[in-house]
Formats: C-alpha cells, structure tokens, sequence
C-alpha cells in the first residue's frame, strides 16, 4: 500500500534510525496517490492508523 516514506526536513529518504523522534515529520506517499503528513495530531484514529503504518515502513526499510 506504502510506496515510499519521505523526512519531509530533508526533502529525500530518510535513512536514519530516528524514527521515533521525528516520527511527525514523515510523509508517506501511497500506490493510490495521495500523500498523508504527520506533521499534526489532529484528526481521528483513521489518520493515527496510516501513521503507524508509514512508521512501521520506515523501521523495515531502515
């Protein structure tokens, strides 16, 4: 589902272990098309589960 995860900081992959601590600074860019940004908590658990999704990428990727 997950095409790429992108540290929207750095503007490229973000290969780093830091997961955790920038975790609302990814975007994720999805097969569909649409991007979702993390960078604001403020919406409802459907956003938190395409978060955790897009963390758990990053942590396979890295």
């Amino acid at each position: 589902m997950i095409k790429n995860c992108y540290n929207r900081r750095k503007g490229e992959k973000d290969k780093r272990r830091k997961v955790e601590k920038d975790k609302t600074n990814y975007v994720c860019v999805y097969e569909q098309g649409f991007v979702a940004t993390f960078s604001f908590l403020f919406f409802t658990n459907m956003i938190i589960i395409i978060k955790n999704e897009c963390l758990n990428y990053v942590e396979k990727r890295v």
